[in-house]
C-alpha cells in the first residue's frame, strides 16, 4: 500500500525511482488483547493475547426504554479490517473512515445506539478503554437519508464535531466526541473524501443541517481563528516594544 500527498505522486515510475525511492515505512508489531465483556454476558470470560499491526477495541451502547444505563458491548482484539489499518483507518466496521490511531471516537448516527471506536500501536494498549467526554455542539442526528439537504427535526446529539457522511448514497448525521490526546495526528472541521466516502465535519450548533451550513460554519470559523492570530500577534509586538522601553528607562536611571 502507497500513500502520498503530492499532484500525480502515484505514478509507477515515481514508486519504482532508483535515484530517489519513495520512503518504506514499517507498520508496528504490537500485542494486543483480545476479549469480549457484555452487561448481559454469563458465563467465564474468555481472554487471549494476539499480535497484530494496531489493537483494537470497540464499545457498542444500546440505550432501551425503561433502563437508566445503556447495554454495553465491548470487543477488544487484533483485528477489525486490518488491511486498512495505517496511521489513518480507510475503512472500518462501524461504517466511519477516517480515524486516526491512538485515538479514540464516540460516534453516534441514531438514538438508541452509540459506538466508541479506537486503535492504538502499543502493547496491550487496548486492555483499558480511555474515557470520552461527550462534546458541547448540538447535532442534527439520524441515518439513510435520501440527500444530505434531509434532516430529523426531533433526533439530535452532542458531540466535539457534527457529521454529514455520504458512503455512496448512503447520507447519515451525527455528532462524534472524541479523546485524540495520544493521536499523531487530529480530526480537523471541513470537507474531505475516503474511498468513495465523503464527510463533513463542522464545530457550530446544528451545523449540519446540510452541506451549506456546514461548510458556512468552517469557514466562519476559519476567519475568527485568523482574527485571533492576528490579534495575538499584535499584542505580543506591543509587549516587547513595552519591554524594550521598559529596559531602556531602567539603564538611564541606573
Amino acid at each position: 500500500m502507497f500513500f502520498s500527498d503530492g499532484p500525480l505522486c502515484n505514478r509507477v515510475e515515481r514508486a519504482d525511482q532508483t535515484s530517489r525511492p519513495l520512503p518504506q515505512i514499517r507498520l508496528p508489531a504490537v500485542e494486543c488483547q483480545s476479549k469480549i465483556i457484555s452487561t448481559g454476558f454469563v458465563g467465564p470470560r474468555r481472554e487471549k493475547v494476539c499480535t497484530s499491526n494496531y489493537c483494537h477495541v470497540t464499545k457498542t451502547e444500546s440505550f432501551v426504554e425503561n433502563l437508566e444505563n445503556p447495554e454495553e458491548l465491548s470487543v477488544s482484539n487484533c483485528g477489525d479490517i486490518p488491511e486498512f489499518d495505517f496511521d489513518v483507518r480507510l475503512k472500518n466496521s462501524i461504517g466511519v473512515p477516517g480515524l486516526y490511531a491512538n485515538g479514540c471516537y464516540r460516534i453516534q448516527v441514531e438514538t438508541r445506539v452509540a459506538t466508541v471506536d479506537c486503535f492504538c500501536s502499543k502493547n496491550r494498549c487496548n486492555e483499558v478503554l480511555p474515557e470520552i467526554e461527550t462534546g458541547h455542539v448540538r447535532c442534527y442526528m439520524g441515518k439513510d437519508f435520501r440527500n444530505t439537504s434531509q434532516v430529523d427535526g426531533h433526533q439530535f446529539c452532542d458531540g466535539d464535531f457534527c457529521l454529514i457522511q455520504n458512503s455512496h448514497g448512503r447520507v447519515s448525521k451525527g455528532c462524534i466526541s472524541l479523546n485524540e490526546r495520544n493521536s499523531w495526528s487530529h480530526l480537523k472541521s471541513g470537507h474531505r473524501r475516503i474511498l468513495g466516502v465523503d464527510q463533513w465535519l463542522c464545530q457550530a450548533h446544528l451545523c449540519n443541517y446540510d452541506i451549506e451550513r456546514a461548510m458556512k460554519s468552517v469557514k466562519s470559523s476559519m476567519r475568527a481563528e485568523k482574527t485571533n492570530f492576528v490579534y495575538a500577534v499584535r499584542i505580543g509586538k506591543r509587549l516587547v516594544v513595552g519591554f524594550i522601553i521598559w529596559i531602556m528607562i531602567i539603564r538611564d536611571v541606573f
